[in-house]
């Protein structure tokens, strides 16, 4: 049995990796914010897949919770982990600096509170493989999106950590970079989008291959 961690499981991204990692030999557990967003989307993925299904309420930014919650997932081996959440901040949006603050503890701090906890977990049970969604927002600072690209960017040297604390052992980063996708998130974006379902193909062929950065659309990389 292939046991799947999802931490934002509710994100179009994530949820359209669950559909190609999915089958009977599957158990799933995905950690969520939303219980009826979570239950929508796990009972859509046990029809589909006919994967074993745990679901999982989480505060993702309470760092007691959090330990205490990865403590309990990680009693039995956890083969792959995917950390998918995130909130979309334009410069528009943060006149009032608290916004700053609450978008830079859900894009990065509660990732990294996330990583550690699964990277320690990983370490006592020596295998494991972990991919965090960036966005091709952390390569470049834009005037409309920096604060959310800086965030972006801590995500990609925290992976950088993640390897270089892991070299030569069966332990796994990837940092993945979608660029625009159709999501909720891009509800507003006026320009060429690529779908989740083809994001996610790019996504479960990249962590499958241990792949430290993953790019999709792939010719993204070739235009950073």
């Amino acid at each position: 049995m292939t046991r799947i961690l999802i931490i934002g499981a509710t994100s179009s991204i994530a949820e359209h990796t669950a559909r190609l990692w999915g089958n009977k030999d599957t158990e799933f557990v995905l950690v969520a914010r939303s219980k009826s967003k979570l239950e929508a989307v796990s009972a859509d993925l046990a029809v589909r897949t006919g994967a074993k299904i745990e679901q999982i309420l989480i505060d993702f930014t309470n760092p007691k919770e959090i330990s205490a919650v990865m403590t309990r997932v990680f009693k039995k081996p956890v083969d792959s982990a995917l950390i998918a959440h995130g909130v979309l901040t334009r410069q528009e949006d943060v006149k009032n600096i608290t916004v700053i603050r609450d978008s830079v503890l859900i894009n990065a701090a509660s990732h990294a509170m996330f990583a550690e906890e699964i990277a320690g977990h990983f370490e006592k049970q020596g295998h494991g493989k972990l991919g965090i969604i960036g966005s091709i927002a952390g390569e470049r600072g834009r005037a409309e999106l920096y604060i959310y690209g800086a965030s972006k960017a801590f995500l990609e040297k925290l992976v950088d950590g993640l390897n270089s604390r892991f070299a030569g052992t069966a332990i796994k980063a990837s940092i993945i970079k979608p660029g625009p996708t159709a999501t909720p998130m891009t509800a507003e974006h006026s320009g060429k989008l690529a779908s989740p379902a083809s994001v996610a193909k790019v996504i479960v062929a990249g962590l499958a291959k241990g792949k430290r950065v993953i790019y999709s659309p792939k010719l993204w990389r070739l235009i950073m």
